[in-house]
């Protein structure tokens, strides 16, 4: 993992070379090549820096970089391509009005990027000390030009529609300035702290009193069938004090799903993940999962609170890392005598997190 002094550097670099007018492929390419890191935190994939490798040499068609798992991966990891071209390049084209289509130039480097994304997925099936999932597609991004021209040309909801429509699943266009935002929340702020000698006599006094649920920030992993038990929880919770982050409730419409939950996870002191049945086997929900270990690596601290509605999540995908887990029993929840005796030892959890 890079370290905050080297998260902070690359973010400035980003910054300095986004700024400036004229800025060449070649460059982009230098530092997301000296820094892969940049790529790994902010696209919307599990990754790390190693698994990204630069190519895009001089007089070869090849993509400017491609990742996919490393020989001692022992989890079931992406692959794909990444395709850049400058942040001056045009994105779309509009042939008449409400009429919107690729530009030339990104639409070449979609063509090319599946490509490349054929070729790399017969390289890497043929290569069985990779661990990849059957069946699985290539993931593409394209990063390309200014969020600006999006928002100038794409006004009405037939233009939306339209544009959301342009490119497959699997593939997805990141102008420069949304990978900088994307790859900004992922950098710590710099911090100056001034702490009064009385804070931890504070401290003490005000958790005594319970209110350290006003400082506590809930994000609540669970899949759709759960949501009666979620919403009750996000109640129960909100009822003393905790600010919950419910995606049914929260999510802004018309955002990046998963830009959206990656920042709401990185804003919370705990993560609740509701294990059923229905979200134990949910991709969604092990990669929220996962986003979360990922976290409280950092961290170097526990925020993850499991609370299982039955016990099917043991042998699921996501069982393996949770077994070290006090997993909460909700399985009688709709007893409400069973709920407050579990809902008292949720908050006593949270109680330890927020700690």
């Amino acid at each position: 993992m890079p370290s905050k002094a080297e998260l902070h550097t690359a973010r400035d670099r980003f910054a300095e070379l986004l700024k400036r007018e004229g800025s060449l492929e070649r460059e982009w390419q230098r530092l997301f090549s000296e820094q892969p890191f940049i790529l790994s935190e902010s696209l919307p994939l599990r990754l790390k820096p190693s698994q990204i490798v630069p190519l895009g040499r001089p007089g070869r068609s090849e993509p400017d970089f491609v990742f996919y798992p490393d020989t001692d991966s022992n989890v079931l990891s992406s692959y794909g391509v990444i395709e850049l071209k400058r942040p001056s390049t045009s994105i779309l084209g509009a042939p008449r009005r409400q009429v919107l289509k690729l530009s030339s130039d990104a639409e070449t480097a979609h063509a090319q990027a599946k490509l490349y994304a054929a070729e790399l997925s017969r390289q890497l099936y043929a290569a069985p000390e990779r661990l990849l999932a059957v069946g699985g597609r290539a993931h593409i991004f394209l990063i390309v030009g200014h969020s600006n021209e999006i928002r100038a040309k794409v006004i009405s909801a037939i233009e939306q529609q339209q544009f959301d429509g342009l490119l497959p699943a699997g593939v997805q266009l990141l102008p420069y300035d949304t990978l900088y935002k994307m790859f900004e929340k992922r950098v710590p702020p710099k911090l100056h702290v001034v702490v009064p000698a009385s804070y931890a006599l504070q401290e003490r006094t005000a958790k005594e009193a319970g209110l350290f649920a006003q400082l506590a920030r809930v994000f609540l992993s669970y899949a759709r069938p759960n949501s009666d038990f979620a919403e009750q929880i996000t109640r129960e919770l909100s009822s003393v004090g905790v600010s919950v982050w419910n995606y049914q409730r929260d999510l802004q419409p018309g955002g990046d799903l998963q830009v959206a939950i990656r920042s709401a996870i990185e804003a919370s002191s705990t993560v609740i993940l509701i294990l059923s049945q229905a979200s134990a086997w949910r991709d969604a929900v092990g990669w929220e999962l996962f986003e979360t270990l990922e976290r409280q690596e950092r961290l170097g601290r526990n925020i993850l609170v499991p609370v299982a509605l039955d016990s099917s999540w043991r042998e699921s995908p996501i069982g393996r890392p949770l077994r070290k887990y006090d997993v909460l029993d909700f399985s009688r929840w709709q007893e409400p005598r069973e709920f407050r005796i579990q809902f008292r030892r949720l908050v006593s959890a949270l109680h330890v997190v927020a700690a």
